[in-house]
């Protein structure tokens, strides 16, 4: 669990003049940020008359806790009950305007809820930090009066009043210009929150948004800003100088005016998961918030998540489909072929053009070593893979770095080595001896190109360090596409969809999309209609028949391995003794090699609320019991 901000001790009381209570809703609640897992309901103080105009719902005070002063969030003001009172006082306000609304101390409230935290946890990651200058600055209140922004080619869904969408981004090497315009069409309603998936997604958009429309139009709530810079950005939007917010995950909670719109972009993103305690993810929280009949939700990608499907399936969210068809070639590579020859005459044919972009799964060199006679995998000491850092490299531990100059077989005791898992740079290396007379540009790991010039060159890259180029790509293949589908994980196919989708939409329209797979792969016909709905409706009727997310709550706990069977035996006798539901499954602990062990839930959604009230409540007998918190996820990215 996070640490509070340091707590200053308190001096000896001096005597001062006595204090009486407001006349009028004396009673402050305030969530304490005392980082006590136990301590996380709201406490009651007296708030004192000489501060009872200034104290409202939302602001940030300073109230005694214990022998310490702590932080406080006020989350509602009430009448004195009856009978006697005795309550100890607010100290001071911290902050001169509400940082919160009620709407999002309920949903910090939710929120810690569902995926069983506290609300402290929530607030850290949700209001930057005070910075006592910034408020002394002149904030304007009211929304900014910009000129209308033009809805010419806007489709009428974006516009409607209580939107709830999810919009297939089209095949367009430019992907900014168009969510840009429909931003600003939204503006023109009320306020708009945008969150972005990673910083130079925002800085695109932002770049798009200042084309448009000039500069000035929006607040940037990320951590790209400097402390200052990042709260009074936040001030201006909550107070409603500005009508457009940008920011990554943690902005999911800025406050909104009733009428107001939250977009995601590429909402299956693993970017979108807090990995902090309660450990939620910013489109399940604008899922969230969506509740609320008027407040609007667009969710963007190339390729729906599973969640976001099921949704689609159940009506609450309708689909916006990009209709284009384009050229897609695919063909099977033979056995340890990188690109059949079908690949080969749409390279050639394309460097006439322009660019050529290669979507390869992994950075690298030789990611996995075998036994050149026997195929055996080589392993270090330790148990972990070896690989090759470079072809003239030796082999080196994947995990503990250790070097191995003389490497032999331990089945057979050959020395000859196979290189079973091509990387970025084993890649480079065969397609520069197949078009010695092109450039390439290697884009992957720490050494990502955002941008390149549009004449023809050799472009290798991996998912997510696409450069773009003017006018996109000549062609585009993705290669190795078994490894991108073959991932030993519940995400894998939904993120190579994404990914296919993403590098696809590169290229130049006209331009082919070479896959090296088989022709009959389902993602052939999904990226020539650009449609993936009738992969993700095959994947979701497996998923439904298996009882797998998204058909049910997955929960994760982390513990040391020794008090795995315990807790185990604890979890399984509250389900016999019927304190939790009996439609919850309970897989025995895996242990690491580390000594960390999981058990794995699963649950129905309509009795999920059981299962993390119980897991709350269980936390909260360790901590008072001074033993370590479990590590809970809820719904996480991955189940393993």
């Amino acid at each position: 669990m996070a640490t509070s901000r340091p707590l200053k001790l308190r001096s000896p009381d001096s005597p001062r003049e006595k204090q009486i209570p407001a006349s009028d809703l004396p009673i402050a609640h305030v969530w304490v940020d005392n980082s006590v897992y136990h301590l996380n309901d709201t406490y009651e103080y007296f708030i004192p008359a000489s501060l009872s105009h200034d104290v409202q719902v939302g602001m940030r005070v300073v109230v005694p806790f214990g022998h310490a002063q702590c932080e406080g969030l006020v989350v509602a003001r009430t009448a004195l009950p009856e009978g006697n009172q005795e309550l100890k006082y607010i100290e001071k306000i911290l902050s001169l305007y509400p940082v919160a609304t009620e709407e999002t101390i309920a949903l910090f409230r939710q929120v810690s809820e569902r995926w069983v935290g506290t609300p402290w946890d929530v607030i850290r990651a949700a209001i930057p930090p005070r910075m006592a200058r910034v408020e002394k600055e002149e904030l304007f209140v009211g929304i900014n009066s910009a000129s209308s922004s033009t809805t010419e080619n806007i489709a009428n869904d974006f516009l409607a009043d209580s939107a709830r969408l999810f919009w297939a981004l089209p095949a367009d090497p430019d992907p900014f210009e168009q969510l840009a315009k429909i931003i600003l069409a939204r503006s023109d309603k009320n306020q708009v929150l945008v969150i972005l998936s990673d910083v130079n997604e925002l800085e695109g958009i932002a770049s798009k948004i200042d084309a448009l429309k000039g500069g000035g139009q929006y607040s940037r709530i990320d951590s790209g800003n400097d402390r200052s810079a990042r709260y009074r950005e936040y001030l201006e939007f909550i107070t409603g100088k500005k009508s457009i917010a940008l920011g990554l995950r943690g902005a999911i909670f800025t406050p909104l005016l009733n009428g107001s719109t939250i977009i995601i972009s590429h909402e299956s993103s693993p970017h979108l998961y807090e990995p902090r305690s309660p450990r939620w993810n910013a489109r399940d929280v604008a899922l969230l918030r969506a509740t609320n009949p008027e407040t609007s939700v667009i969710l963007t990608g190339f390729s729906p998540s599973l969640e976001v499907a099921r949704l689609i399936d159940l009506g609450w969210l309708k689909s916006v489909q990009s209709h284009s068809q384009n050229v897609v070639v695919a063909s099977e590579p033979k056995s340890g072929e990188l690109i059949p020859s079908k690949g080969f005459s749409v390279i050639r044919s394309a460097l006439q053009k322009g660019p050529v972009l290669f979507l390869v799964p992994s950075k690298g060199y030789g990611n996995a070593i075998l036994c050149s006679r026997c195929r055996n995998v080589a392993l270090c000491e330790c148990g972990a893979r070896l690989l090759r850092k470079s072809s003239q490299a030796q082999p080196e531990c994947s995990l503990c770095k250790l070097v191995i100059p003389n490497w032999h077989c331990t089945d057979c005791g050959s020395a000859d080595i196979y290189l079973a898992s091509r990387g970025i740079d084993r890649f480079a290396e065969e397609i520069g001896r197949s078009f010695p007379n092109y450039p390439i540009i290697n884009s992957s790991g720490d050494h990502i190109i955002r941008e390149i010039e549009r004449k023809s060159q050799l472009v290798l890259t991996t998912p997510g360090a696409e450069p773009k180029v003017p006018g996109g790509y000549a062609a585009v293949l993705l290669l190795e596409s078994n490894r991108f589908f073959g991932h030993a994980s519940l995400r894998g196919d939904e993120r190579a969809r994404e990914q296919f989708f993403a590098a696809a939409s590169l290229a130049t329209p006209g331009a082919t999309i070479y896959i090296a797979t088989t022709p009959g792969h389902p993602i052939v016909p999904a990226l020539t209609r650009w449609n993936a709905a009738g992969i993700v409706a095959r994947e979701l009727q497996q998923r439904s028949e298996l009882g797998l997310p998204p058909y049910r709550r997955f929960i994760r706990l982390e513990m040391l391995g020794s008090e795995a069977m315990q807790i185990f035996d604890g979890i399984t006798l509250a389900k016999t003794d019927l304190r939790l539901p009996q439609t919850l499954e309970i897989r025995p602990p895996i242990v690491t090699e580390r000594n960390i062990a999981s058990i794995h839930l699963s649950v129905p959604y309509q009795d999920a609320i059981d299962v993390t009230r119980f897991l709350s409540e269980y936390q909260n007998r360790r901590s008072i019991a001074k033993k370590e918190l479990l590590t809970i996820h809820v719904d996480p990215y991955e189940l393993s």
